[in-house]
């Protein structure tokens, strides 16, 4: 006797079992060997899709993690320097100059301020004992800039406030090797000759690696630092370079900025400044990594995508 109106059917090979699973386990193998297949055909562009999504991946996570290397070493050499930093400049449109004497009485002036070092930069040819040393910077500065930009001497002295209108410098490590070279026994206590005007060595910095980083390029190892009185008697142009400053210990950048302001517009009226500080470098900076890690993110999607493709 057959089954009953509206029994279940059964499957013929599994009886009791529905069919849903072997069907899809086919399908699936069916996709499989339909995607080996087509990847025997195009085995050159599957391999170049291949190698374009692990060079997209590479690229992306290589480049992310250089501009992250380069940020915590600009922030090092920032926080090595100090984040208390004020650089002064005249504006480029800005008639006048800054005058020395106002420079110099910064901080002594001005409460929020704890150094200022300012700086006369010219550029010169030197030679010691008749002999070529080469060219290089000229730096008429005051006794603070040592301590403002963290120059360290490896022997002698810097410049004080005593040399007034004195020929007695400083010279940087690697014009103190190239004396060597030329026979010199002592550094310090020897004669250099700056543009033909003749200076006594009182001390020797030590070498130090310059950062592009940081907001101030000092140059110390193939300069020569000289009494900023002594410094216009040497260079083109005796005008201030810059001011070096710091700000006391809990003095917000912002009022070291304003106070600074106050002080010039005071002693030099119609003088416009460009004064920057360590603390909006470092935030700039964090914006531009920033948007160079979102560039370098839709560089390495567009990658992965044409890879794909």
């Amino acid at each position: 006797m057959g089954p009953g109106i509206g029994a279940p059917s059964r499957s013929p090979g599994l009886p009791g079992r529905p069919t849903a699973m072997p069907r899809a386990l086919s399908i699936l193998g069916a996709n499989a060997r339909e995607a080996a297949d087509s990847l025997r055909k195009a085995r050159l562009r599957a391999v170049l899709g291949l190698v374009g999504i692990a060079v997209g991946i590479s690229s992306v996570i290589a480049m992310v993690s250089l501009g992250e290397i380069a940020r915590e070493q600009a922030r090092k050499e920032f926080e090595a320097l100090g984040t208390d930093i004020v650089l002064v400049r005249k504006s480029f449109e800005s008639p006048g100059a800054i005058g020395a004497a106002d420079a110099v009485a910064l901080a002594a002036a001005v409460p929020s301020i704890a150094e200022a070092a300012p700086r006369v930069q010219g550029h010169g040819a030197f030679r010691h004992a008749g002999k070529e040393l080469g060219s290089g910077s000229i730096q008429g500065v005051t006794a603070t800039f040592a301590s403002v930009n963290r120059l360290s001497l490896q022997a002698g002295r810097f410049v004080s406030d005593l040399d007034v209108d004195r020929y007695y410098c400083v010279v940087g490590a690697d014009l103190a090797d190239a004396m060597r070279r030329n026979g010199a026994d002592r550094i310090v206590g020897a004669l250099i000759e700056v543009d033909e005007a003749l200076f006594i060595v009182v001390g020797v910095l030590e070498g130090r690696t310059e950062s592009y980083a940081l907001p101030l390029q000092v140059d110390a190892n193939g300069s020569v630092f000289v009494p900023i009185t002594t410094s216009g008697r040497l260079v083109a142009d005796p005008g201030i370079d810059v001011i070096v400053a710091r700000s006391r210990a809990g003095v917000h950048h912002e009022t070291a900025v304003a106070d600074i302001r106050s002080y010039f517009r005071r002693r030099s009226p119609g003088l416009e400044l460009d004064i920057v500080t360590a603390k909006e470098l470092i935030a700039r900076m964090e914006a531009q990594m920033e948007i160079f890690t979102l560039l370098l993110g839709a560089v390495g999607s567009i990658s992965l995508i044409v890879g794909g493709i």
